[in-house]
């Protein structure tokens, strides 16, 4: 059901690459005119109906509106949709479509009222591949990093609450790339969300870090933060990835930085301790 949803997010999101619009537009559609916000509408009602109580009866396709808009998003999105289940070989030039799209609809001067709610959405989508959910993690922080430069960004409200929620529930996706994304965005939402819970995520990295069975893109980010966060209770494990010949020459690399600079120093300073 959500992929008809994501269509209408996508071909919505590319017709503003394409044209590089701010504000409402007017596009001919056979003999008619159809504004942007009318497009936005309909997903909206399809969106509301699929979620109802009734949703088990059947959807509507809406395949044949998105082929008669002048769009080639919705071919990508299409054969990203059959990929899931064909794998087939055009899977990653799909999901960076959708990459596209979630940056085109951000840039927004006026963001729709459900983007987070959307990412968040994606990202629970388990029947989606980690590629596309790690890159909804990736708009989700963001989202959250572009309501802060527009001064709109409220650590007290519900929506903050739900992206933190959603972040932290990421970060414990450690065996895939997932994880790496959330540890991020938590990273860099904690410069200007107080009410991001630092000990918190600073022992999710630690814990990813000694974890030989998370994926390296969560290891090698984890690593990296732990640096940046001076994240002492990781200097030990740290230390031993970088020494380990075996493990793979990024992990190693970001390891051995992060260790490197929680050694206290020879003038008796000492790493600060988190």
């Amino acid at each position: 059901m959500l992929v008809v949803a994501i269509l209408a997010i996508a071909a919505i999101a590319y017709f503003l690459c394409d044209k590089r619009l701010n504000g409402d537009v007017n596009l001919e559609v056979g003999d008619k005119a159809v504004d942007e916000s009318s497009l936005f509408l309909g997903y909206v009602e399809h969106k509301s109906a699929v979620s109802s109580p009734q949703a088990n009866k059947p959807v509507v396709d809406a395949r044949p509106l998105a082929q008669s808009l002048p769009l080639s998003a919705e071919s990508a999105i299409y054969e990203f949709t059959e990929c899931q289940t064909n794998s087939c070989a055009d899977a990653a030039h799909a999901a960076s479509e959708m990459n596209d799209a979630m940056d085109e609809m951000l840039n927004r001067s006026e963001i729709f009222a459900d983007y987070a709610e959307t990412m968040v959405a994606l990202f629970r989508d388990k029947s989606l591949s980690d590629v596309v959910r790690d890159f909804a993690v990736q708009h989700i922080g963001l989202y959250a990093e572009t309501l802060r430069m527009r001064g709109k960004y409220d650590a007290d409200s519900s929506e903050s609450a739900a992206l933190r929620d959603a972040l932290f529930e990421a970060a414990s996706e450690t065996r895939t790339i997932v994880a790496a994304a959330a540890f991020r965005a938590l990273a860099d939402m904690s410069a200007f969300d107080p009410r991001i819970d630092a000990s918190r995520l600073d022992n999710r990295l630690a814990s990813c870090v000694a974890d030989g069975a998370a994926s390296p893109a969560a290891r090698v980010m984890a690593a990296q933060l732990c640096g940046e966060r001076r994240v002492v209770s990781a200097r030990a494990s740290l230390a031993a990835i970088a020494a380990d010949r075996a493990q793979p020459e990024p992990l190693r690399l970001a390891a051995a930085n992060s260790a490197k600079s929680l050694v206290p120093s020879r003038a008796g300073g000492k790493a600060v301790a988190r």
